[in-house]
């Protein structure tokens, strides 16, 4: 079967606080939409990931993670949350 999912550009960034005269370090993640594929038979994560390539060429070699939620809850306030702390356990 056909399934649709969206992609989003990620870039993790550190933030520096100073608490108690120590300075702590804090990662924060910031997302951008970028695009919907489907995927199926013809086209694959490896080559929706060179489209994604050929088509930004400010991310010219992504690290690319990919999350299939076993429900169906809403993106933006549900499962994005969680793919974001996700990814900064993995890849922060």
């Amino acid at each position: 079967p056909d399934h649709e999912f969206c992609v989003y550009k990620y870039e993790i960034s550190s933030i520096y606080s100073e608490i108690d005269n120590e300075k702590v370090a804090f990662k924060g993640l910031k997302t951008e939409y970028l695009a919907t594929y489907t995927l199926n038979l013809s086209k694959s994560l490896t080559s929706i990931k060179q489209e994604i390539i050929k088509n930004a060429p400010d991310i010219p070699n992504p690290a690319v993670y990919s999350f299939f939620p076993n429900t169906t809850a809403s993106m933006e306030y549900t499962i994005l949350p969680i793919v974001k702390r996700v990814l900064l356990k993995i890849a922060g």
